[in-house]
C-alpha cells in the first residue's frame, strides 16, 4: 500500500516557527531566550515535529547544533512558506488600520558614517507610522545579504553588489567613494603624498575585501594578496596592524586620517566609486510595511 502524503495542515505552524528560530539562532541556547521558553519545552516541540515529518531534523547535544540533510530541506521550505504567508496576508487584509508588524532589514557594515544616507532618520520616521511596528536590523556581508533576502528571511537589503540575481530587484540609492590606505607604521606613510608612485606598490601586501576580490585585484595587480576580510572594520584593523594596504570607504577612514593614523595612497588614480542599492525579491508583492519603508528611503522606483 503506497504511503500517504502528509497534509500540510497536520504540521503545526507553531512548530515550524520554533524550528526556524532555532536554526537562525544557531541552536537551542539562544533560541530559548528569543522564544522566552525552556530548552526542554523546545526539545518537546522539535521531537513532535520530527515525529510528524518522519525524519530527524537536527543533531543536538554535547557536540553542538547541526542540521541534518532533511533538516536543511525543511528549513529552506519553511523560508518559502513564511515569505508566501507574508505576501498572502498583505493581499487579503482589506481592513484600514495603522501599519503594524515586523520589517526585516539587512545592511552592510559601517554605512552609518556615510553622509549620503540617513538611515537612522528614515527609521525614526518609519516607526511613527504605527505604534505596533517593530524592526529587525542585521549587519551582513553583501553575498550573505542577497541570500537572506532571496530566502525570505529578510524583506530588504542595502549594500553594494557587483553581480546581480534575476530573482532580486536592485534599486539605486547612493554612491560611496573607496580609497586605498596604509597605516602610520607602513613604509609608505612617511612619504609625501605627491612622492608616492604606482611603482612604489610593487610587491606590497594588501587586504582584499572578499566580495570585491576581482575588482581590487585588477586595481592592484603588482601587489600580493596577504589578507582577506568581508567586513570594513576588519580591513581597518588589518591596515592599522602595520605593513598591509587596503581599500576603505573614505567617510569611514576619515577618523583615522584626521588623527594621522592612516593615509590615502594614490587618490587620483586608485580611488573608485561604488553604487549602493536597495534589494528586494523580484516578482513578489510588497507588504504595506515594506512599501512604506521604501517610500521613506527615497527609492526612486517607488515614489
Amino acid at each position: 500500500m503506497p504511503a500517504q502524503s502528509l497534509p500540510i495542515f497536520n504540521v503545526d505552524l507553531k512548530q515550524l516557527r520554533i524550528f526556524k528560530t532555532i536554526v537562525e539562532c544557531g541552536g537551542f541556547t539562544l533560541a530559548q531566550i528569543v522564544l522566552n521558553t525552556s530548552t526542554s519545552a523546545i526539545s518537546v516541540q522539535i521531537s513532535a515535529l520530527e515525529d510528524r515529518l518522519g525524519a530527524r531534523l537536527c543533531e543536538r547535544g554535547r557536540k553542538g547544533f547541526r542540521l541534518t540533510e532533511q533538516g536543511q530541506i525543511v528549513y529552506d521550505e519553511i523560508q518559502q512558506i513564511f515569505a508566501e504567508l507574508h505576501d498572502f496576508q498583505s493581499k487579503v487584509d482589506f481592513r484600514q488600520r495603522p501599519l503594524s508588524g515586523e520589517l526585516r532589514l539587512a545592511i552592510v557594515d559601517n554605512i552609518i558614517t556615510n553622509p549620503e544616507v540617513e538611515l537612522s532618520k528614515v527609521i525614526s520616521s518609519f516607526r511613527q507610522l504605527g505604534e505596533d511596528i517593530t524592526i529587525r536590523l542585521d549587519i551582513q556581508a553583501p553575498v550573505e545579504l542577497e541570500q537572506t533576502v532571496l530566502s525570505g528571511r529578510y524583506d530588504l537589503g542595502i549594500g553594494s553588489f557587483y553581480q546581480s540575481s534575476p530573482s532580486l530587484n536592485y534599486d539605486p540609492l547612493f554612491f560611496e567613494e573607496q580609497s586605498l590606505y596604509c597605516g602610520y607604521t607602513h613604509p609608505l606613510f612617511q612619504k609625501e603624498s605627491f612622492d608616492v608612485k604606482d611603482k612604489d606598490l610593487e610587491g606590497m601586501d594588501y587586504i582584499v575585501r572578499g566580495y570585491m576580490a576581482k575588482m581590487e585585484k585588477e586595481k592592484l595587480p603588482q601587489c600580493r594578496q596577504a589578507a582577506v576580510s568581508y567586513h570594513v572594520e576588519g580591513v581597518a584593523i588589518l591596515i592599522l596592524s602595520g605593513d598591509l594596504i587596503g581599500y576603505l570607504p573614505t567617510h569611514f577612514a576619515e577618523r583615522w586620517v584626521s588623527r594621522n593614523e592612516m593615509k590615502p595612497l594614490l587618490f587620483d588614480t586608485h580611488s573608485y566609486t561604488s553604487q549602493f542599492s536597495l534589494i528586494s525579491p523580484a516578482r513578489q508583492h510588497d507588504r504595506p510595511l515594506v512599501r512604506e519603508f521604501k517610500r521613506l528611503l527615497g527609492n526612486p522606483a517607488k515614489k
